[in-house]
């Protein structure tokens, strides 16, 4: 082969790798997606209902001792109120509270139940509006398990910033309910049965005396005592019963409230007089001690 030969074939061979690198030139770069490229993510709502730019955080993150930084939040008044139930908003006056929505949290000084919002002895509330100088937040209306108290309430800044602690006084809600009879678990009531008739029984279920057949001709008498002792803000709120009907049969004996305590005391006795006649005369009733006090907190300690 000669040199010229070579030279032509060698030419021909290196054509199509030309063209190749070519036509890979003409695709614009700007269509070439980067491997490394990320997908742009919006920002989500700020933890608290209020919208906002900053990343979300659902709980207060770890609080650093701020007393020494010049942008700790600071709390100079709190509301209008002189107490606070649940379902009440909290308006709180100040100032770094941060254009962030943050958490105002509140430590309970007594917890006589353990729930959502008593775990920790620490409660944050539901934040209703957030500025720099201004919040309102909301106690939650179910909040249970704690007796009227003097709370610390505080604010935590989105960045983690805590403010001083204020005082909230915090008033229970009230629930009005029946007093179980001892030997229920956690009754505060204690209950002396008379035992003039021939059979006796005084439980929570109701109480009962009956005489036997050709027994007690001239009928019997007698007073059930009911003693009751109260802790935790609850307070007698009356007292009434009612006739069980047994086998839609009404009892034949009768029966009345004979003393009760005056309402709002913690402690007193509840007597009921009874009558039963003779020859299997009988008589049952049903007794109801009311009592009021703050919710989901035991009547005793």
């Amino acid at each position: 082969m000669t040199l010229r030969s070579l030279i032509l074939r060698l030419t021909l061979m290196a054509a199509p790798v030309a063209m190749i690198g070519a036509a890979a030139l003409t695709v614009p770069p700007s269509s070439v997606t980067p491997a490394f490229a990320a997908t742009p993510t919006p920002a989500p709502a700020v933890a608290g209902g209020l919208l906002g730019t900053a990343p979300v955080r659902t709980t207060p993150p770890t609080t650093v001792g701020a007393t020494s930084f010049s942008n700790t939040p600071h709390i100079t008044g709190i509301g209008e109120y002189g107490a606070y139930q649940p379902g009440a908003t909290v308006t709180l006056d100040g100032s770094n509270f941060g254009s962030g929505s943050g958490w105002v949290c509140v430590q309970w000084s007594r917890v006589m139940a353990q729930n959502y919002f008593t775990r920790n002895g620490t409660y944050c509330l539901d934040n209703v509006s957030w500025s720099d100088s201004h919040v309102e937040a909301r106690l939650d209306p179910a909040i249970t398990g704690l007796p009227d108290q003097d709370a610390s309430l505080y604010i935590i800044s989105f960045d983690g910033l805590t403010s001083q602690h204020v005082t909230l006084h915090f008033v229970a809600l009230r629930a009005r309910v029946r007093a179980p009879l001892y030997p229920v678990q956690g009754s505060p009531v204690e209950v002396r049965c008379s035992d003039d008739a021939d059979i006796n029984d005084c439980v929570d279920r109701g109480s009962g005396h009956t005489n036997a057949v050709f027994s007690n001709f001239d009928g019997t008498t007698g007073t059930d005592t009911y003693s009751f002792r109260l802790a935790n803000g609850w307070t007698f709120d009356g007292a009434d019963a009612a006739s069980i009907d047994e086998n839609g049969s009404a009892p034949s004996g009768t029966f009345n409230i004979e003393s009760q305590p005056t309402v709002g005391v913690s402690s007193g006795t509840v007597n009921v007089d009874w009558y039963t006649p003779g020859w299997a005369g009988d008589v049952s009733y049903y007794l109801t001690i009311w009592v009021l006090g703050p919710a989901g907190v035991p009547f005793t300690n």
